[in-house]
């Protein structure tokens, strides 16, 4: 195995890892379910949540996936993108939603939190879509890859449906729906990444 190799598994695995961890780690440390992942950031974990998607975002633009000869679209461009989109989620924080009690950090500006909101979509949809249409290209697992992708897409999907729901009727679907549409998502594509960084057995190559 080549240095290159090792270190595509293990930004493939630390990626995997924060998917897997932050929904679980929130939850413990707020000891409750916010309306959405974002809400963490005006809560007592509001460093692990931006500490987090700042993690995201620096390992996305240090990754580099293996270039295909004649694709139009590299895995490097996609987990790029991704990057940029996952550090604007942890520097815009989303609107608060709720009168403002004088918290220096907190903001009902629309505008912002619609650009965090669709930051947050986009940094979901291109890591699913790398799993999707990158990862399925992999000698092994493609099966449990092609699973794993649509079931990020189907979280993606379900977490935009209760937010409009949301918008439109003022109630949730249930509580917390959104976030547990989000953290489905985000436990598909880090269960994928992180089963991506490690080797199969009956080969060591990437």
């Amino acid at each position: 195995m080549n240095q290159v190799n090792l270190s595509y598994r293990l930004l493939r695995r630390v990626v995997g890892l924060l998917g897997i961890a932050l929904p679980i780690i929130l939850i413990i440390g707020h000891g409750a379910i916010e309306r959405a992942i974002s809400y963490y950031y005006y809560t007592s974990m509001s460093t692990v949540f931006t500490g987090v998607l700042i993690s995201f975002g620096l390992v996305l633009f240090t990754y580099r996936g293996p270039e295909l000869a004649g694709e139009k679209v590299s895995e490097n461009l996609l987990t790029t993108l991704g990057g940029v989109f996952a550090l604007i989620v942890a520097l815009l924080p989303t609107q608060y939603g709720k009168p403002i009690d004088a918290i220096f950090y907190v903001h009902n500006d629309a505008l912002r939190g619609w650009i965090h909101n669709g930051a947050a979509v986009l940094f979901i949809f291109l890591t699913g879509l790398v799993v999707l249409i990158k990862f399925t290209k992999a000698p092994f697992y493609r099966s449990l890859y092609r699973f794993l992708g649509w079931m990020v897409m189907l979280g993606l999907a379900f977490t935009i449906g209760a937010f409009l729901y949301k918008k439109v009727t003022g109630y949730p679907l249930f509580n917390g729906a959104v976030f547990w549409g989000e953290s489905f998502a985000l436990w598909a594509f880090g269960i994928a990444w992180l089963r991506r960084g490690i080797p199969a057995r009956a080969s060591v190559k990437a």
